[in-house]
């Protein structure tokens, strides 16, 4: 019996990091660190970006910047498939 192995990495690509300050933001007072989160994943879109002169909104802001760091996390191998059954 022979079997195939497939080899596998689980890859963690990391940006640049951005600091938002809830006070420029009235949408996000009195929220929590968790639900601030939670709010901008959900709203980029429809919030005003940190540099206004280059970005239409946040979420254009946030996903536009240089790759910061590569860390492979993990490394497996696995059976894939039985050859000659």
């Amino acid at each position: 019996m022979k079997i195939e192995f497939v080899k596998t990495n689980v890859v963690y690509i990391s940006y640049g990091g951005w600091i938002i300050d809830t006070n420029d933001y009235p949408e996000l007072k009195g929220l929590s660190a968790e639900e601030v989160m939670r709010y901008i994943e959900e709203n980029a879109e429809n919030m005003e970006a940190l540099n206004t002169s280059l970005y239409a909104n946040l979420y254009e802001e946030l996903n536009d910047e240089d790759l910061e760091s590569v860390d492979e996390e993990e490394e497996s191998f696995y059976g894939y498939d039985v050859l000659n059954k």
